[in-house]
């Protein structure tokens, strides 16, 4: 088996950030043919006790953290040429010391963020080694939907930052990516905005989700109808979703449907959201939960209300693993192989949305169809064999020599 390097910004896990589930996966993936290397570098934030003493996943071989300088982390975002040069000493020297003794073959870059040091590994310590880069999403896109998502909230600061930081990326992204041998994205429509910003192919290696056991029958039992969202609400696309249901679509479907209906939400929450968010009637914030198996359990019904961001919700692939129906926005859906009113239903305005969450929970029969159809579609097209042939057809790819589509 070849050496591999993998660089992450985060530690991978099984649960928690959509980033760390993919890294995961992805990981567990390589390994059936790699030695995996597992090096985090931190360069969204630095902050010690938030990294984990051993990695969750069994699939590295070695897992260290990749220790840089305080304020380096920013500036190797979004670094230029002359401070590139000024810098890759360091880099090289951190990158050195953490992959003592191992000579890579492969080095894959989860994110673009990491694709600076990837680039040092494989032309100071690697050379020849091939270089991967899986964008997930494409960051110029995904930072500028978010800034239409702020501006249309009235947060003309966040969102003129966030159109900042779409530019920076769009000027680097062709050149920097075109490095890479190979290009992975989540989605073919994430497929199509990578070649119409850069004109360079990427291939889809989706996010898929575990083999979970179906959580019927539903385990509330004091009459009320229970909508469950998830998801961490430090991350604004999340936080919108869940407050534009709470203020828009709860209210509409409280008074449409029959009896009583509770919008449950669930997911690390700031302080000043949790307190917005217990402000509106029939609203429960439950916060962090270890397990979300006992709340899909006790759910009638997911909401997935995405209006901005990047790549696939992998939240939604989740609802439907455990034979939940979905109401979901087309953001919410988009990129994921499913069919509106057949594996879920789609709706984008408040009233209509919350026509869809009325006509599934009145309608036993029809909620455990959609719940139905949506698990088997899942199970089909979302399960971890899934993103392993992909994982095992792209690198054999490689190996083969053949031009990418």
């Amino acid at each position: 088996m070849e050496d591999l390097v993998l660089l992450c910004p985060i530690w991978p896990r099984s649960t928690g950030p959509g980033l760390a589930m993919r890294a995961d996966r992805i990981a567990r993936a390589l390994a059936r043919r790699f030695r995996v290397h597992l090096r985090v570098v931190p360069v969204h934030e630095l902050r010690p006790e938030a990294a984990p003493t051993h990695p969750e996943s069994g699939a590295f071989t070695t897992a260290a953290q990749v220790w840089l300088p305080p304020g380096l982390p920013q500036r190797l975002r979004f670094r230029g040429d002359p401070e590139r040069q000024r810098i890759a000493p360091g880099l090289d020297a951190a990158l050195r010391a953490s992959i003592s003794g191992i000579d890579p073959g492969w080095v894959v870059a989860l994110r673009h963020s990491m694709l600076p040091l990837a680039r040092d590994l494989r032309e100071h310590i690697a050379p020849g080694a091939r270089l991967l880069v899986d964008l997930d999403e494409l960051e110029s896109a995904a930072a500028a939907s978010v800034a239409r998502l702020c501006d249309a909230r009235g947060e003309g600061r966040a969102g003129r930052h966030l159109r900042r930081r779409a530019a920076r990326y769009r000027k680097r992204e062709a050149i920097e990516l075109s490095i890479a041998d190979q290009l992975w994205v989540s989605s073919t429509a994430e497929a199509e905005r990578v070649r119409g910003a850069t004109g360079l192919p990427a291939r889809v290696v989706p996010n898929v989700v575990e083999e979970v056991l179906p959580a019927n029958p539903r385990t509330g039992g004091d009459g009320t109808r229970t909508l469950l969202f998830v998801g961490i609400l430090g991350y604004l696309p999340n936080l919108d979703a869940a407050e534009w249901t709470a203020r828009e679509v709860l209210p509409l479907l409280r008074s449409r449907a029959s009896g009583a209906v509770e919008l449950r939400v669930v997911g690390p929450c700031p302080r000043r959201a949790e307190r917005l968010l217990r402000s509106a009637p029939g609203v429960r914030v439950v916060g962090f939960a270890e397990s979300l198996a006992g709340e899909y359990a006790r759910a009638d019904l997911c909401v997935v209300p995405i209006r901005a961001g990047g790549g696939t919700r992998i939240k939604l692939l989740e609802a439907l693993a455990h034979e939940r129906p979905v109401v979901a926005t087309a953001f919410g859906a988009e990129g994921l192989e499913l069919e509106p009113g057949r594996d879920l239903l789609v709706a984008d305005d408040a009233p209509a949305f919350a026509d869809a969450c009325a006509k599934l929970l009145d309608d036993d029969a029809l909620a455990g169809r959609i719940a139905g159809s949506g698990a088997a579609r899942v199970r089909e097209r979302y399960g971890p064999d899934r993103l392993e042939r992909e994982v095992d057809a792209a690198t054999a790819a490689l190996d083969r020599g053949d031009t990418p589509p």
